[in-house]
């Protein structure tokens, strides 16, 4: 089944889209292990695609401790572009994060 939807509908639908801020900085993290060496794993696959990154160790409410593996920091969206469809193709899952303005 197809719906045909009239030009001036759809133009109107998307000039009413709010708009994106693709301003700031962001970074990418690619994962949080609770063994550093998983991270150190990643860290150096990372690595061998070109990719600098950092591991960022952090202790929870717990008291245990997660190690996060962290891209960047870029300024604006545009820059993050490249490295994601790096990550995308090596099939890396990762999240952007806004860190700033």
């Amino acid at each position: 089944m197809e719906v045909e939807i009239p030009r001036e509908k759809l133009e109107e639908a998307l000039r009413q889209l709010p708009k994106v801020d693709r301003g700031g900085t962001y970074i990418l993290q690619a994962g949080s292990f609770r063994d550093y060496e998983d991270a150190d794993e990643l860290k150096a696959r990372l690595a061998l695609l070109g990719i600098e990154s950092d591991i960022q160790t952090v202790v929870i409410k717990n008291g245990s401790a997660w190690h996060r593996v962290r891209i960047g920091p870029f300024k604006g969206l545009e820059a993050v572009k490249p490295v994601r469809r790096k990550l995308k193709h090596n099939h890396i899952d990762f999240v952007v994060i806004r860190i700033g303005d």
